[in-house]
């Protein structure tokens, strides 16, 4: 924890630098005791933006509001049940993280241009690992979906999907009850935990060191 460091680092104006004065990191946000750097984000908006391989615009405010909620649930985790993670489900995640680049030889440069070493690589995915488990842990097993949301499902958005792709043939109910009750589940969880998120800022302490867009909350 960096309390003191934070706050110190609050009224020099967000900037981290070293005994020489030499700035190494701009702050971005406190959450409550914990600080999300420059870096920090912008390592999550190169994450963000490799899937779609378009250079598509991402938003990076947006990013930026996600980190802070993914701390938020992270020091929330820490007060749970402990959650023990093998070495090879970690490096799974990491080798699946590689993937998003175009080559082994593009995530090298960026892990480089962002000063991210392979250890602090695997605390971050690790730490990521554990919100999702953390999550799966506190909602997933209090959603109950009922039978009449499975078949009003069924007969909306399910008929209407298979339509938008000219399928012709409606499968029976009881094929697809699984991934249809599967699909309701993760949307209640997603609910679950946008509500409680939204809780958890309202209790927290969360310091803005940037200009975000105009209009959007902080």
């Amino acid at each position: 924890m960096v309390s003191f460091a934070a706050l110190l680092w609050v009224v020099m104006g967000g900037l981290a630098a070293t005994a020489q004065g030499r700035v190494v990191d701009r702050i971005a946000a406190v959450v409550n005791d914990e600080i999300i750097t420059a870096s920090d984000w912008n390592w999550a908006v190169t994450l963000e933006t490799q899937p779609n391989g378009q250079g598509v615009p991402l938003d990076r405010w947006a990013v930026l509001q996600r980190l802070i909620d993914e701390r938020l649930i992270a020091q929330e985790a820490v007060s749970g049940p402990p959650i023990n993670l093998p070495p090879e489900q970690i490096e799974e995640a990491v080798a699946r993280l590689r993937l998003r680049f175009p080559s082994p030889e593009a995530g090298a440069a960026a892990l480089r241009e962002h000063g991210i070493s392979e250890a602090e690589l695997r605390r971050q995915v690790r730490q990521k690992i554990i919100v999702l488990q953390f999550i799966d842990q506190r909602f997933r097993p209090f959603v109950l979906v009922q039978p009449d949301e499975i078949q009003k499902y069924y007969e909306g958005e399910f008929r209407a999907e298979l339509r938008r792709r000219q399928v012709s043939k409606l499968p029976d109910l009881e094929e697809v009850r699984e991934p249809i009750e599967a699909i309701l589940v993760e949307r209640q969880v997603s609910r679950d935990l946008e509500r409680w998120v939204r809780e958890l800022r309202e209790r927290a302490s969360v310091r803005l060191l940037v200009s975000g867009p105009a209009g959007a909350a902080r």
